[in-house]
């Protein structure tokens, strides 16, 4: 598992939380402390529905006992509440870690509504598969509310539990997402620690470049955090700062970050870098044109089909050309896809399934704004046929171009044409998979259906469809 995955990194979201951060130290005039920061960061990504009251997040302590006796009869670990972390729900594997100095740590984020049970599945997959395991489940809801420590090396349980999290519906729909500072593997954090908590570390840091910032009347920025962290003194002398730390802060900062410790992270790099230029193309230009660009890479280290970018910072083509060659992103490739359990044979097939994964949401959001706007001045019956058509002869002919009484900078036929139909049947299967719906090899009208009748009701302006719920 040399080539791990990570998602795509958060540096807007990093930067948002910098700037939210400066914002209430000025203007509330408010000296924030690594305490409200870390506040901060465990609530951040949580929904209103994990609050007693703003601020206040649900008590989950009353499922402590039930948790105990569920699984009291445990055949390879003990669940039990210790009186001197009384604020946790302990679950240890009867092989336990303490002779472990490193460890892989994975943040879980469950919400309210889906914590109780959710813990029940998941503990109950790791008790029956006899994973080595150190874990525990806060009193209350949080971003990193249940934490898995595994053995250091030990990449195959790592696998196996995100691997699990993925294929259960009932908790992948009750994830929330982690504070953007943590790296993640299909939403799950992912790093390697050794009892210093990186959580708490980022705290520290986030407090003293704020404090840095306002004395010297600079303006906050995921940027300049970063140059600071790599030379502050307070990330030279702070005892707190080591260097797995400093690995994990790494993977998650924006490839345009171009000095990176490369003895640290020179895969990892390589790896952002083809990440944030492939999303670059799709953005400019589309899936098809983002798939040839990639197949010409892999084929024939032919760089040509990226864009250049508009970041001034960086020129994606060019750095591409200078950091990787086509055989170590075929590599790369092969062994995502090995780790998510896809397996195929052709290149085409490889780099569509890549790609699908890479560019999913903005996939399915670009899609749905386009349904959206035929519903808007049709109805579903119009956006049947359209989506017909277009499986049938790639001819976007039948969507609307523009919302009704809306903006018309974009045209959404015209952005429909961007699609492949292999890309559009890949979204609208996916999409039925994750609300539960099993589609198996029924006719391209059926899928249609299928698909149109699972879009969320928000789709469906009053007066344009008779859609019933």
């Amino acid at each position: 598992m040399d080539n791990i995955f990570y998602d795509l990194v958060r540096s807007n979201e990093m930067d948002s939380f910098l700037k939210k951060l400066y914002r209430i130290s000025v203007e509330g005039n408010i000296k924030l402390t690594s305490s409200m920061i870390y506040n901060l960061m465990k609530d951040y990504g949580l929904k209103s529905s994990d609050f007693e009251q703003p601020g206040k997040p649900k008590d989950v302590m009353p499922y402590f006992e039930n948790w105990q006796n569920v699984f009291q009869n445990a055949q390879s670990m003990h669940v039990f509440v210790d009186q001197k972390s009384s604020g946790f729900c302990q679950f240890v594997s009867n092989d336990s870690l303490k002779k472990s100095k490193k460890f892989i740590k994975l943040y879980i984020p469950i919400d309210y509504k889906h914590l109780y049970n959710g813990v029940i599945d998941l503990f109950s997959f790791i008790d029956k598969s006899e994973i080595s395991h150190e874990s525990k489940v806060s009193h209350n809801t949080r971003s990193d509310n249940v934490i898995i420590r595994l053995r250091e090396d030990d990449y195959q349980s790592a696998k196996k539990i995100i691997n699990y999290i993925n294929s259960n519906q009932y908790i992948k729909e009750g994830l929330n997402v982690t504070n953007p500072f943590v790296p993640t593997i299909n939403g799950i954090g992912f790093m390697i620690e050794s009892g210093i908590s990186y959580n708490w570390a980022i705290a520290n840091l986030c407090q003293a470049y704020i404090d840095e910032i306002i004395r010297s009347h600079q303006a906050p920025s995921i940027e300049t955090f970063y140059e600071w962290f790599r030379y502050s003194s307070h990330f030279k002398l702070n005892p707190n700062i080591t260097d797995e730390i400093a690995s994990n802060f790494y993977i998650s900062i924006d490839s345009r970050n171009r000095n990176v410790k490369r003895d640290i992270l020179s895969n990892n790099e390589k790896i952002s870098l083809l990440i944030n230029s492939l999303n670059a193309t799709y953005e400019k230009y589309g899936f098809d044109q983002t798939f040839y660009a990639l197949k010409k890479l892999i084929e024939s280290n032919d760089y040509t089909g990226f864009t250049n970018g508009s970041d001034p910072l960086i020129n994606y083509r060019n750095e591409l050309s200078k950091a990787i060659s086509g055989a170590e992103v075929s590599e790369f490739i092969r062994t995502t896809l090995e780790i998510k359990e896809y397996n195929y044979e052709s290149l085409d097939q490889r780099i569509n399934v890549y790609l699908q994964l890479l560019l999913s949401n903005k996939l399915k959001q670009d899609f749905e704004k386009i349904c959206e706007v035929t519903l808007q001045n049709h109805d579903e019956q119009q956006l049947e046929y359209a989506i017909n058509l277009f499986l049938s002869k790639s001819n976007p002919i039948a969507f609307s171009r523009f919302p009704k009484n809306g903006n018309r900078t974009v045209n959404y036929r015209e952005k429909m044409s961007q699609f492949s139909k292999e890309s559009i049947i890949s979204i609208m299967t996916v999409s039925l998979a994750v609300r539960g719906i099993n589609y198996r090899n029924s006719s391209q009208e059926v899928l249609t259906k299928l698909y149109i009748n699972s879009l969320p009701n928000g789709l469906y302006n009053e007066g344009y469809s008779s859609k019933s719920i």
